[in-house]
Parts: structure tokens; sequence; C-alpha cells
């Protein structure tokens, strides 16, 4: 394999290690902003929500009134103060739920503590955004208010910003690369000449010289060589 195409071929893969992972982490810290921005959003709303809903149901002496009256009003109080996205769990039961999910086996035991908790699953190509904390009502019963809040639209966001990303990256690599074969090429064009003129005088033409055309160091080597063929000849 020639030099030139050896120096190209490792700018190549140097330009194509360092683009792709300046442009991965550049990817990463935006999914990682508008998702940091979106839970915060959330984590503000969510306390909001949580104090007046534990004022509410702190205020009322929820044992005087049947399970089925329970139910009802625990319902119209999620409903008037979170709408769909909001789900209310009663001594880890299910007793609220305004929103199409359905908690996963053991899922009701967790948010044990007023402080919000979250995390974002993976269900059939849709991304969830779960969210719960513990009410402080100051009863006896254990409530628990839970975000369901879906965020597949921010993934897809990213995933067409991956798509464009990796089209460019290409558009890139691929001029760059050439440019380097081109200009590496060009670098190296008097080492042909070099070589062409030593296997000349190797077979008799003493009289050839080379071309001095630069002062760098490729230059020096020729005015050398030119030297060296001097003596030779005479």
């Amino acid at each position: 394999m020639k030099l030139w195409v050896k120096i190209s071929l490792l700018m190549g893969v140097i330009l194509f290690l360092a683009m792709g992972i300046f442009g991965g982490g550049i990817i990463y810290q935006t999914l990682e902003y508008n998702r940091n921005q979106m839970v915060e959003s959330s984590q503000e709303q969510m306390k909001v929500n949580a104090a007046v809903l534990a004022k509410e149901i702190g205020d009322r002496s929820m044992e005087q009134f049947g399970d089925t009256t329970q139910r009802s009003y625990l319902t119209y109080l999620v409903q008037k103060y979170g709408g769909r996205d909001y789900m209310l769990l009663k001594d880890g039961e299910v007793v609220a739920n305004q929103t199409s999910y359905r908690l996963l086996p053991g899922q009701e035991g967790r948010w044990q503590t007023t402080e919000i908790e979250y995390e974002i699953q993976k269900t059939g190509g849709r991304y969830i955004l779960v969210m719960g904390q513990r009410l402080g009502t100051g009863s006896r019963d254990h409530y628990k208010l839970v975000l369901v809040k879906e965020i597949t639209s921010l993934y897809e966001e990213l995933f067409k910003q991956v798509g464009i990303f990796l089209i460019l990256y290409l558009v890139v690599i691929f001029f760059a690369v050439d440019i380097t074969f081109w200009l590496v090429r060009m670098v190296l064009k008097p080492m042909r000449e070099l070589e062409e003129t030593a296997m000349a005088i190797s077979e008799g033409d003493l009289s050839r010289r080379i071309r001095i055309r630069r002062n760098d160091e490729v230059g020096k080597v020729s005015v050398a060589f030119n030297q060296m063929a001097d003596r030779v000849e005479y």
C-alpha cells in the first residue's frame, strides 16, 4: 500500500472517530437537557397538585364515607386538580385513575416518602414518565399521587436529529476524506518524483535531477539528493 494511501486512510479514521464522538456527545447532551427540563417541569406541576390534594383530603374525614363514595370523591379531586395525567393510590390500591396506564406488579409499593421519585419506562415503542410521591395528608391512610405522562415525542424528535446528523456526518466525512486524499497526494508528489529520479539514475541516466519547487523538508531532501547525484556523476 502506498504511503499517501496509508496517511489518507489514517486521517480518515481519525476524522471519523473524532466527529462521531463529538456528534454523539452533542446528541446525548441535548437529550439529557430536554429530558431534565421536562422532568423538572413535571415535578413543579406535581408539587402544586400534591399539596392541594393533600390539603383537600386532610381537611375531610374520609372514614365517614362508604367505599363507593370515597372513590367517587377522590376521583373528582384527581380530575379537578390533576386532570388526565394522574392516578391516586390509597393504602397501595388504586382508587382513582384518570390515565390509561396500569401499574406494574409490585409498583404500588413505591413512593413511600413525600420526595418525588420518577422513572422512564419503554413499553411497545412508547416512552412513559412515571412520577410519584406520598401525600402528607396527616391521616392514618397512606395516599400516593402518581403522574403518568407519555414523552414519546421527545425521543422521536431525538431520533430525527440522529438521522439528520448521520446524513450530514457521512457527507462531511466523504468530502473530508476526499480532500485529505488530494492534499496528501500533493504533499507527497515530490517523493514520487524523487523515486522516479532515483530509478532513472540507477538505470544509467546520471544527468537526471529533481526540480526544486519548495523550501520545506521535502525540498531540502531533494537538494541533498541532487548534490549526491552530482558527486556520483563527476
